[in-house]
């Protein structure tokens, strides 16, 4: 089994890989592909490997499943909220005013009078 584990070793710390073949990662992944988002997060989080790749692989098992939108983005990671972010921090009613006093005005009348603005 140490055999198995060395070209991954070369990659990974070996004390993170357990020494599952990648198929079995993928079946177990291919098996488990309802698992709810949370469960999905922790196998992330996870310090091993494998672990690490079932999650992937059951994400990119739900991206490739022909659900509906909706569903697809349901399944899919949240990224945390950048607060640094301006366009973020003001509501959805200022974001126009904020854009328009931030971008120059001679571009901004340009673009609103090609009706993108």
């Amino acid at each position: 089994m140490c055999e198995k584990i060395d070209p991954i070793a070369k990659r990974v710390d070996r004390s993170q890989v357990v020494g599952v073949r990648m198929k079995r990662v993928f079946d177990l992944a291919k098996a488990n592909a309802h698992l709810d988002l949370e469960t999905v997060r922790d196998l992330l989080r996870s310090r091993w490997f494998e672990s690490r790749m079932v999650a992937v692989s059951i994400l990119d098992a739900r991206a490739r499943r022909k659900a509906p939108r909706r569903s697809r983005v349901k399944a899919s990671v949240r990224r945390p909220r950048c607060t640094s972010c301006p366009d973020q921090r003001i509501s959805a009613e200022r974001r126009t005013q904020h854009r328009q006093s931030t971008s120059s005005p001679l571009m901004y009348n340009d673009f609103r009078s090609l009706g993108r603005g």
